[in-house]
């Protein structure tokens, strides 16, 4: 920071709206906390009334990537913060391409989080008639497996849900040529 004469905030998109947002704040004044940045981009382009939320959203939403995905709290609760705000919103601030941004990540990392748990138990399912398998019986129980397996692909989870995502990444189609 000490060697530069000012800069210009590049991106490849939109996609990394906030951390442009964060970015230049802290270039203006590093002594910034982030946590004050977060709200700022939540007061201006969300809800005002929000700002606290939208800030411990975006938090959680990076919390989700950090340790072991499948057993992250922080998946859970990043998905109910940004629904239940979802739900005490304008339709002003609803129909806002930053919030379903967000909305949609929260809801993503849900969604792959369960689907996660639904295959692995699946898979655990599988293999334990795998090892209690004997010899004389084993293409009966390679059949079963199989057919455990297969559910990953049969059986749908969260359908509400997965219209949901689907219905998001639409509109940011829609808002702002999102090609998700």
């Amino acid at each position: 920071r000490k060697h530069m004469a000012g800069s210009v905030c590049y991106s490849e998109g939109i996609n990394d709206d906030l951390n442009k947002f964060v970015w230049l704040d802290q270039e203006w004044n590093p002594k910034t906390p982030v946590t004050q940045t977060l709200k700022d981009y939540g007061r201006l382009f969300i809800a005002c009334e929000l700002e606290e939320e939208i800030a411990e959203g975006m938090l959680l939403l990076e919390d989700n990537l950090r340790g072991e995905f499948a057993v992250n709290p922080a998946v859970k609760k990043a998905y109910g913060l940004w629904t239940g705000m979802e739900e005490r919103l304008t339709a002003f601030a609803k129909d806002n391409y930053r919030f379903e941004l967000h909305l949609l990540r929260a809801c993503f990392d849900y969604y792959q989080q369960q689907r996660y748990l639904f295959e692995h138990s699946l898979e655990q399912e599988a293999m334990a008639i795998l090892t209690a398998c004997g010899e004389a019986d084993a293409g009966e129980c390679i059949q079963k497996a199989r057919q455990i397996l297969n559910k990953a692909k049969t059986e749908k989870i969260l359908p509400e849900l997965a219209a949901k995502i689907n219905t998001l990444a639409d509109l940011l189609f829609e808002h702002i040529g999102a090609q998700l």
